[in-house]
């Protein structure tokens, strides 16, 4: 089979879930969740977007919740197609990659509407589920550097990327490790999934139009283009996330004491937690 039909296959699913939400809101306007509106858009990633996804969810993890299965489980499934994308990627076969990855990035998100489902949210869950996800995005950027080893300039694009993925997640663990309120900020690992997926999902068919003698900047455009997104933007967002916390941390405390952020100290601290001003949220 090859990568066009291994791809269409996925769009086409995509494209009936989007045609019956269409209808959905139509006749009973948006899905309103309340992940989604926690969670919320961005610039990036549009609020009904969001929500689209969230709608397509939910029916799976409330039939795998009543079949019994954990949150943990799905977790532990998801780095299996998680990690065959990287392989994928490593032997061109991006629209396998996308699927992959696609089934991978869905129980990302379905093992937490489980856990809603289940009243069975932890730490502990939370702990694996991240370290799942770097595993995941690893083999991700790994699966596109190997790829393209002979095209120096996407390869140094694609290792930027990788070093702006985990450095956002990074930024993000320290402050909340210091106590440190952050705003949302750009190029999540939501919208980065969702992005290269996209982009994956998309190659074999510039493939198919672009003609072999084109650099593979041409050829696979989608891609790269995202890869440099992510490059760009991401390490842009890391090293603004750096000076919110440092900047938060050497100002005066002030204010009533909060409690503090999920995954930082326990809660039996009395430490305040530290909010960064609000007029530097952008």
């Amino acid at each position: 089979m090859t990568d066009v039909a291994v791809v269409s296959v996925l769009w086409a699913l995509v494209l009936a879930w989007a045609a019956a939400y269409a209808l959905r809101v139509a006749v009973r306007g948006r899905a309103r969740n309340d992940r989604a509106d926690k969670d919320g858009g961005s610039a990036l990633l549009s609020m009904h977007l969001v929500e689209f996804c969230l709608w397509s969810m939910v029916p799976f993890a409330r039939l795998l919740a009543r079949a019994g299965v954990t949150p943990d489980g799905v977790t532990w499934f998801s780095l299996a197609p998680g990690l065959a994308a990287g392989v994928a990627l490593a032997f061109g076969r991006f629209g396998l990659a996308a699927v992959l990855g696609t089934v991978s990035a869905f129980c990302d998100t379905i093992d937490g509407l489980i856990a809603r489902q289940l009243s069975a949210g932890s730490r502990a869950g939370e702990t694996l589920d991240s370290v799942a996800d770097r595993y995941v995005e690893s083999a991700f950027f790994g699966g596109l550097i190997v790829y393209y080893r002979f095209a120096p300039a996407v390869m140094v694009l694609a290792i930027l990327a990788l070093i702006g993925a985990f450095m956002i997640s990074y930024t993000t663990a320290k402050a909340e490790a210091q106590r440190v309120s952050l705003p949302r900020g750009l190029m999540r690992r939501t919208e980065r999934s969702f992005y290269l997926m996209v982009a994956a999902g998309l190659v074999p068919f510039t493939r198919m139009l672009v003609p072999l003698s084109q650099p593979v900047y041409v050829r696979d455009v989608s891609m790269v283009a995202v890869i440099a997104l992510i490059a760009v933007v991401g390490n842009f967002s890391a090293v603004s996330r750096t000076f919110l916390v440092r900047r938060t941390l050497s100002a005066p405390v002030s204010g009533p004491v909060s409690a503090p952020a999920t995954g930082g100290a326990s809660a039996g601290s009395d430490s305040p937690q530290l909010q960064v001003p609000a007029d530097s949220r952008g």
